[in-house]
């Protein structure tokens, strides 16, 4: 029997590593019990809901209360607690009571919809009370998921709409009442309750779902060693593992420190068995990881936020994101590899690698769903939630392949008839008797599959390879669990974007901007950049994105590219989402990189300089697809040869751009670099990222004369003369 080679992922040490780098409780008995099955419910009402669509607002308040109950009982109060193991493993008596008091006050909606409706804008002194409780219950809940930083700038928010009137300049408002505040930000879509809460409880959860199938349908194993077979074996093999399994990952999860655990459990301990430094073996898990909050298909919590705010198409969002995804991942492949070259370090032999060929018929299946997500967004332009359902079902479906597979092969027809008769009747009686339409009607197919499987390996005694009860239950548990952060996140957003909309404070900023700015859009993109990576410094991307957009998206939208057309409103949101991207590797608080630090065991903050190093290639292509809306696929005309050209042009000119300033950054490409090469290579990086023709042709020359000068060297030795090395370049 052939040695089997590929990666088995540990699920139980995967976890301990999340819960050790996002403060959760490791809970024991009688709390376990309570949070999986409070998050098991919330899901199964999710996925309901992502079907048979309730009341809107209802919905909301019913998915806000799943998330902040799960917060009071999984998190706890301080941080500093975990450093110690007294109290952690239970929910304490006052958290039951916050996880209480948050069920009634969002319930209150809920039992009292028409009567709050009836009194919108006269709301009583118990609606007022109830309000006040919940905007304080979801300002710690946030402060204890996400950290303090974006529960104290809600909280200044609050303050401000209460003290506007007698604050001086740009600050001033007419200042409201309490009453007031509590009304808009509870009792309004314009607050709690807005758009980036709608966004989380209708497209997220259900996407963060379809990534916990997907991991629990060993997806994430065979990603992993899909992209050590295709890469192992290249220089640098198992950095560059990590780019490409990081990239995968990221098409299904968009938390950094989820892919940055996941997969770095794996590749980490190889890149420093290759001889990477383990800072950057850290490093390059922790940049590439980020990446999946940009990588279609999913693209974290602000791709969709992106979608209600503009009202693009979310297909033609992620059309838009493909190119710019790319150029990252390529400028960290290039860093991976010139860091290998320049240590001089070895591939894996072949023979120690799992054959691609061999993993992607044995196990190619569970990418199917990915496929089947993208086809009914982008081609049958199906919702994106029932998308996400269904596509949730393939993966059920396909996990079974391989138990069919050895039913077929142990001849076994009679099983497998069964199933398929099964499946015949479901489908007739679904469609021709219950008028159910045809995607409903193959959704419920599947429960014969399953219940014919599970009674078959019940009765044998055989093990089930499919999606068992323990992993189906795992799935479940850990798509709530995985989407409270995001929503309260959403939620405390909400508080901030209302008050924003309240005092007109969106629309001074946006002044203050295009007062700074002196009209330049050059230094109002500057401006945007340095708010969005501080802000994201201790705030979460999807909360820095929300922030921003609200404040700096109108002054941005009122300036003009060179060209004289103004800047296309989805190449602003992307601006402000790379660079809030970008804060999850920026010192001091750079979460990616510390959780990617922790399985490096590097210094933390040695560990996130190295990662905002390898990403700076994020920080100069958002100023590409600005200044050329042609690399985000926008304002292009398909039957124009010569704008395709210019297009291909822009999108050639900034993948050059990114290899210049990798060369700069490593100081080596075939050898080592002098400090005037390195700030040659940094000019034409700067020339390259903005299109432009002479730009081009500086940077191209650069590159050449670059090239010459080291092949030269090398070919001279290190005794050898300049010259003796360009003769034997070029012997005629």
């Amino acid at each position: 029997m052939p040695e089997d080679k590929t990666i088995k992922l540990n699920q139980s040490e995967l976890d301990d590593l999340e819960v050790k780098y996002s403060n959760i409780r490791s809970l024991t008995r009688w709390g376990i019990l309570l949070v999986s099955a409070i998050a098991i419910i919330s899901s199964l009402y999710h996925l309901y809901a992502s079907v048979y669509m309730p009341n809107y607002q209802l919905h909301l308040s019913l998915h806000l209360m799943f998330m902040i109950v799960l917060a009071f009982f999984m998190y706890p109060v301080w941080s500093k607690a975990l450093s110690g193991k007294k109290g952690l493993d239970k929910v304490p008596i006052y958290d039951l009571i916050l996880g209480g008091l948050s069920s009634a006050v969002c319930l209150y909606w809920v039992f009292f919809y028409n009567d709050i409706i009836y009194r919108s804008g006269m709301e009583s002194q118990l609606d007022l009370l109830v309000g006040a409780i919940g905007i304080m219950l979801v300002l710690e809940a946030t402060r204890r998921t996400v950290g303090p930083a974006l529960s104290i700038l809600a909280g200044l928010f609050i303050i401000y709409a209460y003290v506007g009137a007698y604050l001086p300049g740009i600050l001033n408002h007419r200042g409201y009442t309490v009453e007031r505040i509590i009304s808009q930000l509870w009792y309004t879509d314009q607050g709690i309750f807005g758009v980036p809460l709608y966004v989380s409880a209708i497209y997220v959860i259900v996407f963060i779902l379809f990534g916990s199938f997907l991991k629990y349908s060993g997806a994430g194993d065979f990603f992993i060693n899909f992209a050590y077979a295709l890469t192992g074996w290249r220089k640098g093999g198992p950095a560059k593992t990590s780019v490409l399994a990081s990239g995968f990952f990221g098409m299904i999860s968009g938390s950094s420190i989820a892919n940055a655990v996941t997969v770095g459990s794996f590749t980490i301990p190889l890149m420093k068995k290759a001889g990477y430094r383990k800072e950057f073996a850290g490093a390059v898990e922790a940049a590439s990881s980020t990446g999946g909050q940009i990588m279609p298909p999913v693209m974290g919590a602000a791709a969709f936020i992106m979608v209600e705010f503009t009202g693009i198409p979310y297909s033609d969002i992620i059309i838009s994101a493909l190119i710019p995804a790319i150029a990252f991942f390529t400028g960290v492949w290039i860093m991976a590899h010139l860091e290998a070259s320049r240590v001089g370090l070895k591939s894996v032999p072949k023979s120690e690698l799992p054959d691609w060929k061999k993993l992607l018929k044995e196990k190619g299946y569970v990418s199917i769903s990915v496929f089947l997500l993208l086809y009914l967004i982008l081609i049958a332009k199906v919702s994106i939630p029932y998308a996400g359902v269904f596509s949730i079902i393939s993966i059920i479906a396909f996990s079974y392949v391989p138990d069919l597979a050895k039913l077929y092969r142990e001849k076994k027809y009679w099983v497998l008839a069964g199933i398929g008769i099964a499946y015949v009747a479901i489908v007739a009686i679904a469609m021709y008797v219950l008028n159910l339409s045809a995607m409903m009607s193959i959704f419920y197919s599947v429960l014969p599959i399953v219940i014919v499987l599970v009674a078959y390996c019940h009765f044998t005694g055989k093990k089930l390879e499919g999606m068992d009860a323990g992993k189906f239950r795992l799935a479940l548990e850990e798509g709530t669990k995985g989407s409270s952060g995001v929503a309260l996140a959403c939620a405390t957003a909400g508080i901030i974007s209302g008050v924003a909309t309240l005092t007109g404070l969106g629309l001074k900023i946006a002044m203050l901007v295009s007062v700074i700015s002196g009209g330049s859009l050059f230094i109002a993109l500057i401006v945007t950049m340095i708010a969005c990576i501080v802000l994201g410094m201790g705030l979460p991307t999807t909360a820095t994105y929300i922030v921003l957009v609200t404040m700096a998206a109108p002054a941005l939208a009122a300036m003009h590219l060179p060209s004289g057309a103004l800047i296309p409103v989805l190449a602003i949101h992307m601006f402000v989402l790379y660079y809030g991207v970008l804060a999850d590797v920026t010192p001091p608080v750079a979460l990616a990189a510390y959780a990617a630090s922790g399985i490096a065991k590097s210094n933390q903050f040695k560990t996130g300089i190295e990662a905002f190093k390898i990403s700076m290639n994020k920080a100069m292509v958002p100023f590409a697809f600005v200044y050329s809306p042609a690399i985000l696929l926008l304002g292009i005309d398909w039957a124009s040869p010569l704008s395709v050209g210019s297009a291909a042009f822009d999108i050639a000119t900034m993948f050059m751009g990114i290899l210049c300033l990798q060369i700069a950054l490593t100081g080596f490409w075939m050898a080592n670099l002098s400090k005037i090469e390195r700030a040659a290579m940094i000019i034409a990086a700067l020339a390259l990222i903005f299109p432009n023709v002479p730009g081009a042709i500086y940077g191209v020359a650069a590159l050449i004369t670059l090239y010459v000068l080291q092949k030269s060297r090398i070919l001279a030795g290190p005794d050898g003369k300049f010259m003796d090395g360009f003769r034997k370049m070029f012997p005629n």
